[in-house]
């Protein structure tokens, strides 16, 4: 191996999601090896919309133009159940302001990857590598087989797994997932939540916990099951593959698992910005590992990782 070998991030498929990750990449100058399987995009449409924060991405590489000029604007939708029956009824808002991008775009998925893989050739520093398949992936070396058949192994310092619900990076890892619903536990979120500008106290459901957290500062939770018609409360089904963000603040719990022999497991990470900091306070959740940190410090360790550079 050589040191042109090593790539700072691999980004392995390339749907919508891996090639617009490899444009913010090739744009922040990273050197980035993009593995996929496919020599084309993949013809046959899965996703339909996006939202404006998407477009806002697209943006943000240069691409919003050219992508516009292949989406339209989506005033809503109706969804048929098996019976042809509707079962959902979705009007989507208008934009904010004329200049805002509108909240909901309708696009053809072969076309949009073609775009997105389009927008790498403007980058010297982004290697891609189509009709080739990830054999196996373990401490940040990548061993993957192309068209011929031959292998070659690559290294990165971050590898950012793209490719869908049979992930090979996810199998190659032994990360196990299960799908989810309310049955077996999945997380229910009270929308807008975190603008109410309350910290409120962590609140165990396990019996007996409780008393962990009784020295914290912290306004304590309000009973949300003694009246749930009062918060608007969310939840989704979840599959392997699928991938669910939200800010830190917002309420959020978990019921437990009423589905004896159904498993809920799944990856949990969290991200912070370059300002936070370590705050060991009393009465709250602790890390199962101690970080090498002093209180007040920025989250730098190596517990804390740092996965993206501001430049």
């Amino acid at each position: 191996m050589t040191s042109s070998d090593v790539y700072d991030i691999a980004i392995i498929g390339m749907g919508p999601v891996g090639a617009a990750a490899a444009n913010l990449a090739g744009q922040a100058g990273l050197r980035t090896l993009v593995i996929e399987r496919g020599d084309a995009p993949y013809r046959q449409p899965r996703a339909i919309v996006f939202d404006a924060e998407v477009m806002r991405i697209f943006a943000s590489v240069g691409l919003a133009e050219c992508i516009a000029a292949v989406t339209r604007p989506l005033g809503g939708a109706v969804y048929l159940g098996a019976d042809l029956q509707p079962i959902r009824k979705f009007r989507a808002p208008p934009p904010v302001d004329p200049l805002a991008w509108h909240p909901s775009n309708l696009f053809y998925q072969p076309q949009l990857e073609a775009l997105l893989r389009d927008g790498l050739d403007r980058f010297a520093y982004v290697d891609v590598r189509t009709g080739h398949d990830v054999v196996t992936v373990e401490d940040g070396a990548i061993r993957m087989r192309g068209p011929d058949g031959d292998e070659a192994t690559a290294h990165a310092r971050f590898i950012l797994a793209c490719d869908g619900a049979s992930s090979t990076v996810r199998k190659a890892l032994a990360i196990p997932l299960d799908d989810i619903d309310l049955s077996n536990g999945a997380v229910e979120f009270i929308a807008g939540s975190h603008r109410w500008g309350v910290n409120y106290r962590p609140t165990p459901f396990r019996k007996g916990h409780e008393a962990k957290f009784t020295s914290s500062a912290l306004q304590p939770l309000p009973d949300i099951d003694a009246d749930r018609g009062k918060f608007d409360i969310r939840s989704w089904t979840m599959e392997p593959g699928d991938c669910l963000v939200f800010h830190a603040m917002i309420v959020h719990g978990a019921p437990g698992n009423d589905t004896p022999g159904n498993r809920r497991r799944g990856l949990s990470l969290r991200y912070t910005g370059d300002d936070a900091r370590y705050d060991p306070r009393p009465g709250t959740f602790q890390f199962p590992h101690k970080p090498d940190l002093q209180p007040g410090a920025p989250m730098t360790c190596d517990l804390f990782p740092r996965v993206w550079p501001r430049r």
